[in-house]
């Protein structure tokens, strides 16, 4: 008589564990929308390993601050199958800026990349990333830029012509600054320039 509450209260324990830890490893990026027909896909995008990396060069160091200038966006590939049994698909990124949280403005896109995916295994895509130049601000008033990447996901069929296309915007942001990487400031954003007063 008391085994079973033993058991039912051991087995929903571990299952309320389990729901926790894999809560800190679901992508969290974010939908843009799909067209046509699409497989199985996703951003490798948590907070502890975000989708991007945003890495910065010192610019200048006073007596009382510090400051750094994004130099490089580096993207994660995505998670990309078939739709069936096998199939041709590619992923490109999108880089958007921003001035002062304003209107988004595409200032980059990359190269589409290509490979074969399964209905059971992902396609083998490289990281890629792009240099950054920081533009000075509109007027003494502007604050800052932000930056942020968007993946779009294609699905080919067999004469080459696209059957399905996916776009998610990346929402954590990983950053190195002075050789050290950490989980950056989540407004799903990079900043142009960062700045640390003493």
């Amino acid at each position: 008589m008391t085994r079973r509450p033993r058991r039912v209260g051991t087995a929903a324990f571990l299952a309320l564990l389990a729901c926790v830890l894999a809560a800190g490893t679901v992508s969290a990026d974010t939908e843009l929308g799909h067209k046509g027909t699409v497989g199985p896909h996703s951003l490798r995008d948590t907070y502890a390993n975000g989708g991007a990396k945003c890495t910065y060069v010192r610019t200048f160091e006073g007596e009382t601050s510090k400051w750094w200038r994004l130099s490089r966006i580096d993207v994660r590939p995505p998670l990309v199958k078939a739709i069936s049994t096998r199939q041709r698909v590619g992923w490109r990124f999108i880089v958007q800026r921003s001035e002062d949280h304003g209107p988004w403005q595409t200032t980059y896109r990359s190269p589409i990349q290509r490979a074969t995916a399964y209905s059971s295994t992902a396609a083998e895509f490289s990281a890629v990333g792009i240099k950054v130049i920081v533009p000075p601000p509109s007027s003494q008033f502007s604050n800052r830029h932000h930056y942020r990447v968007i993946v779009r996901m294609v699905w080919y069929r067999k004469d080459g012509s696209q059957r399905g296309s996916a776009r998610h915007l990346v929402d954590f942001y990983r950053e190195k600054v002075d050789g050290e990487v950490w989980p950056g400031e989540e407004d799903g954003s990079c900043t142009g320039i960062k700045g640390q007063v003493a």
